[in-house]
């Protein structure tokens, strides 16, 4: 009787588990989507867009404590994408007002 309890305890304590694991690969895939759509815009750029983004990622980073050295084709990249994730928020909701 006192094992049963237990269990049924036991089997309580991981609901709550499992429904912060669901949430986080929830999280997770959401987060891929939208690096994919980010990276599908950066890639629809023209060479010229894409360089200017570049350049502003590496503009971002140095002023937010990046020392030069260390700013790598991934970091820079991942910054880059992120700026042309936030000029789609931006023209996404503007398209919502009209």
């Amino acid at each position: 009787m006192i094992g049963q309890a237990l269990n049924e305890e036991r089997r309580f304590d991981k609901k709550p588990e499992r429904i912060k694991q669901e949430e986080t690969e929830h999280e997770q895939e959401t987060e891929k989507r939208i690096r994919a759509q980010q990276a599908a815009a950066f890639a629809s750029l023209s060479a010229e867009e894409q360089a200017a983004y570049v350049k502003h990622a590496r503009e971002n980073l140095l002023k937010r404590g990046f020392k030069q050295e260390f700013l790598f084709e991934p970091i820079v990249k991942s910054e880059a994408l992120r700026l042309v994730g936030e000029k789609q928020e931006v023209h996404d909701h503007e398209e919502d007002d009209e």
